[in-house]
C-alpha cells in the first residue's frame, strides 16, 4: 500500500512509479482549496483506492465535496474523540 501526504495541491506531484492507494486531505479549509485539493488528488487515486478528509462539519468543506462528488455519492461518518469530547466528521470514497 502507497500512501501520499501532502499538504497543498499547487504542489501535486507524485514522484513514484505507482500511483496512491489512500489519500488523506487536511489542508486549507476554506472552499476554493478543498475543491482544489480534492479535484487535483482524486485524479492521483487508482480503482480501488481511497481519498478521505476531515472536518465535514464545516460548511465549506461539505460543500466542495458535494461540488467535486455530487451530493450523496460519498461516504461520512462521525467519530468522536475522548476525553475532550471534540467531533469530527469525516468523508470518503472509494475509486470504482
Amino acid at each position: 500500500m502507497s500512501v501520499f501526504c501532502h499538504l497543498c495541491a499547487k504542489n501535486n506531484k507524485w514522484g513514484s512509479s505507482s500511483p496512491p492507494d489512500f489519500i488523506f486531505v487536511d489542508a486549507g479549509h476554506d472552499y476554493i482549496n478543498v475543491k482544489m485539493d480534492v479535484t487535483n488528488y482524486w485524479s492521483l487515486v487508482p480503482k480501488g483506492g481511497i481519498i478521505f478528509g476531515d472536518d465535514y462539519q464545516w460548511e465549506s468543506v461539505k460543500s466542495a465535496v458535494d461540488d467535486v462528488f455530487g451530493e450523496n455519492n460519498y461516504q461520512v461518518t462521525e467519530t468522536t474523540f475522548t476525553p475532550l469530547g471534540n467531533w469530527y466528521q469525516y468523508w470518503y470514497k472509494i475509486k470504482e
